[in-house]
């Protein structure tokens, strides 16, 4: 099964690969023929992101899901050095966001665990 989706792997100045897939939000939701895999549009956020890898091949292996369809492929040299950290920034960003979420969310349902008194 597919389900494109925006996606780019690049490569930090460390030489380790990454893959970062664009966040996003459904447009025309009220129309006859919405199609939710393409009445989207694009933020310029991640809304997933696996860093680190050895290999740009490894950086794709790291998605299970969909396949996403194709993507951006940004190798890190004198002319992409900036596009490249800036992705690594928003890298960074994603993982931060997610861990809030993930703790907001823990604080939350631990409301719930608690035994009665």
């Amino acid at each position: 099964m597919s389900m494109n989706r925006e996606n780019v792997a690049w490569q930090s100045s460390n030489g380790k690969w990454n893959l970062g897939f664009y966040d996003y939000y459904h447009v025309n939701q009220g129309d006859e023929d919405f199609d939710p895999e393409w009445d989207v549009e694009y933020t310029d956020d991640f809304n997933w992101v696996s860093t680190g890898h050895a290999t740009e091949e490894a950086a794709h292996n790291s998605w299970d899901g969909c396949n996403p369809g194709g993507g951006t492929v940004m190798e890190y040299n004198a002319g992409n050095a900036k596009a490249c950290d800036a992705l690594d920034a928003k890298a960074v960003a994603c993982r931060e966001a997610h861990a809030r979420a993930q703790a907001e969310l823990f604080a939350h349902a631990s409301q719930w665990t608690r035994p009665f008194r």
